[in-house]
């Protein structure tokens, strides 16, 4: 009895509430903000922390120069919030490792969040492994950049030259990063390419095999590029024997006529 009884307390405490928010629109008016290193981050009014899945806008990254750009974009973001209940479409099943579920956010009157941000210059994409909308999210982005609307209007704000990515700033954060390949190998698990003659010295990116494959569809082969092949490529850099970016999404890597 006391198990049947522990069972259904944690149906209506933990499942229920989500079961609840993945079925109905989601009352953005009692959104909260949270802060974090790429904004977009809220608390719902079912206390789950919603992250808005593929993008981002770093204060750190933008600095002082688009400051008045991030306030905009706030204010947007605001706007979006009074404009009635959310519908959230949630890409995981279960929250990342910081607790945030990821999701699609639409509005009452039908506008894509993420896209709307997107086109308008006031975010960058951040991949998600898996994610359906990556390559639509990536095209957004791409236009936005044509145009050099928002922050596209200074490149170098936001696309890091491989050659200058050595900040304390710049580590254990999303960056997309632009250089030269000097060099490749394969490791076995993941293919190596390091940017530079001394991957202490720049920023190496390491292939997981799986997106290697789906590269090598595409007709990139990492190991047979060009040497001083121009690439982009974009994701969480860390520390770890030099700087290096893990790619586990194919998009993640493009090929760049220069940089």
């Amino acid at each position: 009895m006391l198990y049947r009884t522990l069972l259904a307390f944690l149906f209506l405490c933990i499942v229920a509430p989500q079961a609840l928010a993945d079925a109905m629109p989601c009352p953005s008016r009692k959104f909260t903000p949270v802060s974090s290193p790429e904004r977009f981050v809220y608390r719902n009014a079912y206390g789950q922390t919603i992250r808005l899945a593929g993008i981002g806008l770093s204060d750190t990254k933008i600095g002082d120069r688009f400051a008045g750009l991030a306030r905009t974009a706030d204010a947007r973001m605001q706007r979006f919030m009074n404009d009635g209940p959310w519908t959230l479409a949630y890409i995981t099943g279960k929250p990342n490792r910081l607790g945030e579920c990821l999701a699609y956010a639409k509005t009452a009157s039908g506008v894509w969040i993420q896209k709307n941000m997107l086109e308008a210059g006031m975010a960058y994409v951040i991949t998600t492994p898996s994610d359906q909308y990556t390559a639509v999210l990536l095209r957004q982005e791409g236009a936005a950049r044509e145009r050099l609307a928002g922050l596209w209007r200074a490149k170098e704000v936001i696309v890091r030259d491989a050659r200058t990515v050595r900040e304390p700033r710049h580590v254990n954060s999303y960056q997309i990063v632009e250089g030269r390949i000097h060099y490749t190998r394969d490791e076995g698990r993941y293919k190596y390419a390091c940017l530079s003659n001394d991957p202490w010295q720049s920023v190496c990116f390491l292939v997981l095999n799986t997106a290697y494959a789906a590269l090598k569809k595409q007709g990139i082969d990492l190991l047979k590029l060009a040497e001083h092949q121009a690439v982009q490529v974009r994701g969480q850099l860390m520390f770890r024997e030099g700087l290096k970016i893990y790619v586990r999404n194919p998009v993640d890597v493009q090929l760049v006529s220069a940089y």
